[in-house]
């Protein structure tokens, strides 16, 4: 995970970044539950599988955001 995209998240306004150093995403999420408890929304918009499913045991609202569908000019 590149430092920046955590800076660069919290600077548009996130409360919490997590820097994930597993691909379980049952154990990202219990480790999240843990340490801040049930999240209110998660945005996912990497696409990985693993993140997705993190974002789901992690939230009471899961957004999934899909970054192919946006051109770039």
């Amino acid at each position: 995970m590149d430092e920046g995209r955590l800076a660069k998240a919290k600077e548009l306004g996130a409360d919490y970044t997590v820097k994930v150093e597993s691909r379980d995403g049952k154990e990202v999420a219990e480790k999240i539950k843990n340490d801040f408890g049930l999240a209110d929304k998660t945005i996912e918009c990497t696409g990985v599988e693993s993140s997705i499913c993190t974002g789901i045991y992690v939230s009471k609202t899961f957004l999934f955001f899909v970054p192919s569908l946006l051109s770039r000019k």
